[in-house]
């Protein structure tokens, strides 16, 4: 009985030390909750592209040769049949600032889309993006995380660009919302 005590203590210590000291802070990643809202979206009939968002210095240009595209505000909040799909509904920004986007894509081009958003608090930070695709319809969501151990972000407002990857649209016109929780923004794209 000796030995077995033994060796529960000299593989428990380490391992619970090592556990402690390498995790990654956060939350976990969820199998199950990922692949139940996979199933939903699909059901519902949208197909999610998750996408890499960075944040940037405003100043930058994304294509001065490309036509803008007119942007207009659209009520705030997830749409509803989105709403009803998400497991988990994600921290979107509280507002959305000046958006560019061009008006026209070539399907075999990257779509960049330009932003400034601002967090609901400081205690949030930009971590991501999703694209819910359905039809003529296209619901772009930036995800937001919560800062632990009392970290707060510098300033709630962030200019983001987020870069869609080729071959992500079929040829055709879109409706495209940027979705925040005050007022969306939305613009038509037309892919060729």
């Amino acid at each position: 009985m000796k030995w077995i005590i033994l060796a529960m203590i000299l593989f428990v210590v380490p391992y619970t030390y090592l556990t402690l000291h390498f995790r990654k802070p956060g939350p976990g990643y969820e199998p199950y909750n990922d692949a139940r809202e996979k199933t939903n979206i699909a059901r519902a009939g949208f197909r999610r592209v998750s996408l890499s968002a960075a944040r940037i210095a405003s100043g930058r240009t994304i294509d001065e040769n490309a036509q803008p595209a007119l942007v207009s505000g659209s009520p705030g909040g997830l749409p509803g049949v989105l709403r009803g799909s998400l497991v988990k509904p994600p921290l979107i920004p509280a507002s959305i600032g000046p958006v560019f986007a061009p008006a026209a894509l070539d399907s075999s081009r990257p779509y960049p889309v330009r932003f400034v958003c601002a967090a609901s608090d400081l205690r949030q930070v930009l971590s991501g993006a999703r694209l819910y695709i359905r039809g003529g319809e296209a619901y772009l969501l930036t995800d937001f995380e919560r800062l632990t151990d009392g970290l707060t972000a510098r300033t709630e407002r962030e200019t983001v660009e987020i870069d869609i990857p080729p071959g992500t649209f079929d040829p055709g016109r879109y409706r495209f919302t940027l979705v925040a929780q005050e007022g969306s923004r939305s613009w038509d794209l037309q892919v060729r």
